[in-house]
């Protein structure tokens, strides 16, 4: 134990814990060092750093708001564990977590630092109320300082200076005294330096090494009363990348948690709860609070709704710093943004200058805000060049003050002698250099920001400034895409700025018109930046015919057969925005009609597969019989499709559910919902056995996938914005919810006299689909007359093909316009499997039958496979899967037909 123990002073003091939820159990006397300590830790980490409620707050109403509890608005992460490629773990397993020592790794913006200030007042609140025997001690590594001090005390003087305590002696002793009943959270070992550049100051940062030297040698304490080592409890965060770059750094084998990015479940409901902790704080301080409360909720619904209608803007918002963002900077329901250029130049503007406005920094920020965001928007383009000619993109102190001297706009300052300039310089740079948000700390000297989103708005920014010929070599050049987007967007906010817009895409068009791929998407990008900013209320004629040119120049790309994997589904993206114009056609049109005849399905032997699902559903033998007159879809169902489906009631309408237990599981009747998860979970096993041979999934995660497939009322991946796109084919459905919107579709057509008497729309049979698939390849192996899968269709082999990265999500609906077909059916094999109305069984004489019952709980044949599967002959037209008619997966939707018995059989 440490000499300065026999000092200890007598008295004891009682903490309750006055933030958060009441914990069970009396509260643990304790001694007044360490109760000042816990009630300065609660005061000073129990809140979000960069966000807080109580900021938008008083930017609205100019009073003061107190700053909302953590766990009030903070929604805790998922985590991938080392070595476990299946899906995200909860909170309590690294809580439960019995190991001395946790590592914490993470991207930018995914929240590493906020979950250790909530793990070490969640540590203190639960050692209080006696519900565990340790508790927090947060260490920022990047005010670390060990010179001079044993490792003991540059600990606890590190977390007792970051509350505004080391200068209080009781404090420092009792810490000291009580170390071996802390857990230590040494948060940001990334933010130390790898190696020295200079000579050492006296009182430098230690190197990461050195840190990591600290952390494996307090790992255990020697307890002199028991005489054995016990071990110490810690948890170290750092960014991923930084972590695996210094050998030196490693703390070996601890367990690994990563902080994944927020699940759309997970954003939605930081969305809720901020709101949530706003109304709190409101009905504290306003006395007559019925019309904010009325204007946050406004606010609530327009953000969920801008996140679900904008993929991308949602896409950047899935890590918590840029969520965060997103609800500190937009004022009001009226203001919400739809685009990822103004959410980040809102948030520069914001963080920067607004919200400093009535503090102490206002003086500061008035006379220096275009300076600081000229700093920064410097920074940003010197970044950006850096990352594309393939270097580093963090940024010195050095570089820090040379940006910011350059950058003054204001004449005075740089007119005044050299002392007053190098203090006005010196000042500027110490402002951004906290960071603010916006830029991070990588090392003692080292910047970076916080999300790349905002180096390439900020170099967007920059390009403003840039002559058109320059600008043009740029937008030609695939990793200048992003910010010469955001340069749109940001042009498109300002009143003058869409005449230079339409300009600009204008210039590129004879690069276009030569057939320049990049010229083509370049286009594209920036006007669906414009589309994304600007009401289409405000469109003017001319960005109109650029929308529409742009959107025959993406349609005609899509034949090429050039045309990379991830280009193809990237011009799906944006054709989401711009409009796809294909799915605008009546939806008769959009349907090949097969007559009738005698047909063929099968084949004389099983297909090669790992998969024992597979394997249980055999293809063969071959068989033959007759089909009458049907109509197919050309393309599958599409989002845009399904939600006039939602929004016309379909879900609480009985006669569109085709059995009573649809009925019932669709109106959330417990004991059926009870009924269907366990039936689920007990053919988990074979249904989820392709993602657990992939460790997409692993077996302790089975019984919440369950759960989250049956008791939903959307379909399940409606607010990822990785499958929610309006050209996407809905997945995340069931059985059930296809058959039901075939009904609802039959009604909607038979009201409009679209439908024969005798005409009915339905899901395929299976022999229905298969003998579409096999007339558009004119009986080859694959719905297509030549061609490799990975040239023909969204499946997994694409990308090793085409040396592109693999994107794993479903892409837009006929996109394969280069392949050649016998007939205009698309994605009869990849993007994702389809549900057809057969049920699962070998094949009988009863195949042709083109009947759907839709009683049971039988198991239904899917066909087509998807981009996720690995399976080599999945893409072949016999290919065979099924599914008991409750299950739902990313990678399975449907298309329609429409039977005719009219031409009989």
């Amino acid at each position: 134990m440490d000499d300065l123990d026999k000092h200890r002073t007598p008295e004891l003091d009682v903490v309750r814990a006055t933030h958060g939820p009441a914990l069970p159990g009396a509260a643990r006397p304790v001694t007044p060092g360490l109760a000042r300590y816990f009630r300065g830790a609660l005061d000073r980490l129990n809140y979000l750093e960069y966000g807080d409620p109580s900021e938008y707050l008083s930017k609205i109403r100019r009073v003061s708001f107190r700053n909302s509890p953590l766990e009030s608005v903070w929604v805790p992460p998922r985590f991938k564990k080392r070595d476990e490629a299946g899906e995200d773990v909860v909170l309590d397993t690294l809580l439960r977590d019995e190991n001395a020592c946790l590592l914490v790794l993470a991207d930018p913006g995914c929240g590493k630092s906020t979950l250790a200030r909530f793990l070490t007042t969640f540590f203190i609140n639960r050692f209080v109320a006696k519900t565990q025997d340790y508790f927090g001690l947060l260490v920022p590594l990047s005010t670390l300082r060990t010179t001079g001090l044993t490792y003991q005390e540059a600990i606890v003087q590190c977390a007792a200076k970051y509350v505004g305590l080391d200068e209080d002696q009781q404090v420092m002793h009792d810490l000291r005294s009580r170390i071996s009943d802390a857990c230590v959270v040494f948060d940001g070992l990334d933010e130390l330096p790898i190696a020295r550049r200079v000579s050492p100051e006296r009182d430098a940062l230690p190197l990461r090494g050195d840190a990591a030297t600290l952390i494996r040698a307090l790992l255990y304490v020697h307890v002199q009363q028991a005489d054995v080592e016990m071990p110490r409890r810690s948890i170290v965060t750092s960014r991923s990348k930084d972590y695996f770059e210094d050998r030196r750094s490693s703390l070996g084998a601890v367990p690994h948690y990563f902080i994944s990015r927020f699940s759309p479940a997970q954003m939605d409901m930081a969305v809720c709860q901020w709101h949530e902790a706003a109304r709190a704080r409101v009905a504290e301080a306003v006395e007559n609070p019925a019309m904010i409360l009325d204007a946050l909720d406004e606010r609530r619904k327009g953000i969920q709704s801008a996140l679900r209608e904008q993929s991308d803007l949602a896409t950047v918002c899935l890590t918590p710093l840029m969520l965060n963002v997103l609800q500190a900077v937009y004022s009001d329901a009226k203001d919400i943004p739809s685009s990822v250029s103004q959410l980040c130049w809102r948030a520069a503007a914001w963080f920067l200058v607004e919200k400093h406005k009535g503090s102490n920094q206002d003086g500061f920020v008035r006379a220096n805000g275009e300076w600081l965001i000229q700093t920064l928007t410097e920074i940003g383009w010197r970044a950006q060049k850096r990352v594309v000619s393939g270097q580093t993109k963090s940024f010195d102190d050095d570089e820090l003050r040379r940006v910011a001297k350059v950058s003054c706009p204001l004449r005075s300052v740089m007119e005044a002698d050299y002392q007053a300039q190098e203090d006005a310089v010196t000042l500027v740079a110490s402002f951004l250099r906290r960071g603010h948000g916006i830029l991070v700390s990588v090392s003692d000297t080292e910047f970076d920001f916080a999300h790349n989103v905002f180096r390439e708005v900020m170099a967007g920014r920059a390009l403003g400034r840039v002559p058109v010929p320059e600008r043009r070599q740029y937008a030609l050049n695939e990793r200048w895409i992003g910010p010469i987007r955001y340069w749109a967007g940001l042009r498109a906010a300002d009143g003058d700025g869409m005449y230079e817009i339409c300009a600009f895409v204008g210039e590129l068009s004879s690069d276009a018109d030569a057939g320049n791929v990049q010229a083509i998407l370049a286009r594209g990008e920036m006007l669906v930046e414009v589309c994304s900013t600007v009401p289409a209320r405000l469109f003017t004629v001319d960005l109109k015919s650029q929308i529409s040119q742009v959107r025959d120049e993406l349609y005609s790309v899509l034949t090429r057969q050039d045309l990379r994997i991830a280009q193809r589904i990237r011009i799906g993206d944006l054709l989401a925005v711009l409009g796809d114009t294909r799915l605008n056609a009546p939806l008769l049109d959009r349907v090949c009609w097969i007559e009738a005849s005698d047909r063929v399905i099968g084949r004389s032997e099983n297909h090669r597969t790992r998969i024992a699902k597979y394997q249980s559903c055999p293809a063969s033998p071959p068989v033959r019989g007759r089909l009458g007159r049907f109509g197919i879809g050309s393309f599958l169902v599409t989002n845009r499709e399904f939600r006039v489906f939602i929004e016309a009631g379909a879900y609480k309408t009985r006669s569109y559910w085709p059995s009573d237990v649809s009925w019932k599981w669709v109106t959330n009747d417990s004991a059926t919902v009870s009924t269907l998860i366990e039936k689920s979970r007990a053919v988990a096993g074979t249904h989820l056995s392709s993602e657990l041979v992939g460790q997409r999934l692993v077996p302790d995660e089975i019984p919440e996938r369950c759960v989250e497939m049956i008791r939903r009322s959307l379909p399940l991946y409606w607010l990822d914005p990785a499958y929610n796109r309006p050209n996407q084919p809905i997945v995340g459905i069931n059985w059930w919810e296809a058959v039901a919107y075939c009904a609802w579709l039959d009604e909607n057509l038979r009201n409009k006299n679209l439908l024969g008497p005798s005409q009915r729309v339905r899901l395929p049979v299976e022999a229905e689909w298969e003998t579409a698939a096999r007339l558009c390849g004119s009986n080859n192996s694959y719905p297509w007359l030549e061609g490799e899968p990975a040239d023909c269709a969204h499946v997994r082999a694409a990308f090793a093909r085409h040396t592109d990265q693999p994107i794993f999500r479903s892409c837009a609906v006929g996109l394969f316009l280069n392949v050649r077909t016998a007939l205009p059916i698309y994605d009869l094999v990849g993007n994702v499997w389809e549900w057809t109305g057969s049920k699962s069984g070998p094949y009988t004489d009863k195949a042709f039958d083109q009947v759907v019952s839709l009683e049971g709980l039988d198991d239904r044949i899917s066909r087509g496979t998807s981009w996720l599967s690995s399976e080599e002959e999945s893409t072949q037209v016999t290919f065979r899967s099924f599914d008991p008619p409750y299950n739902v997966y990313e990678d399975l939707g449907f298309r329609i037909v429409i039977e005719d018995k009219e031409n009989g059989r």
